[in-house]
């Protein structure tokens, strides 16, 4: 990979870094997580759009999440890839 795109996924992942660490972003993930999940106990069984809304809404999360984690694996091997 050249030097331009290896900086490039480097400030992606140091901008996904920021994120992961800034403490409202945090508080949010947290929240929102929890009220999910207390939602999902709530739910009446029955009840199959709103379960696969909520379940929906936690993938989502769960994955944005993930997404910003790989995204900061991705800006560490390439720092190191630069380094070569």
């Amino acid at each position: 990979m050249d030097l331009f795109k290896l900086r490039r996924k480097q400030e992606i992942g140091e901008k996904a870094q920021r994120l992961l660490d800034d403490e409202l972003l945090q508080a949010w993930w947290e929240n929102t997580d929890r009220e999910l999940w207390v939602r999902f106990k709530q739910c009446d069984p029955s009840s199959k759009d709103e379960l696969e809304y909520i379940k929906a809404s936690i993938d989502a999360l769960e994955g944005m999440r993930a997404s910003f984690e790989r995204y900061v694996r991705e800006g560490k091997q390439a720092k190191k890839d630069a380094e070569k």
